[in-house]
C-alpha cells in the first residue's frame, strides 16, 4: 500500500492470530501502527471506533503472551 508516498507492508490480523478469514470481497480497513519511524498497516475486517492511543511496554507474565506488546490507558 502507499501511505504519503511511501510502500506500507500490509498484514492480515486474523492471520496472526489465528482467526477465521472475513467473507471474500468484504471491504476491508487498515489500522496503521508504528514504532518511532517504522510503520505497518493491519487489514481489519471493521472497526469499533478511531482514536490516537500511545501504546507503553508491560511488564510481568503477560509479557510472554503473543500478539501482545503494550497496553494503555484510554
Amino acid at each position: 500500500m502507499n501511505l504519503r508516498g511511501e510502500p506500507l507492508a500490509l498484514r492480515r490480523l486474523h492471520t496472526e492470530f489465528g482467526l477465521p478469514a472475513p467473507a471474500v470481497g468484504a471491504r476491508l480497513a487498515v489500522v496503521i501502527v508504528g514504532l518511532g519511524d517504522l510503520r505497518l498497516g493491519l487489514l481489519v475486517d471493521r472497526l469499533e471506533t478511531q482514536q490516537d492511543a500511545v501504546i507503553k511496554p508491560i511488564q510481568g507474565p503477560v509479557r510472554s503472551i503473543r500478539g501482545i506488546a503494550g497496553a494503555t490507558e484510554l
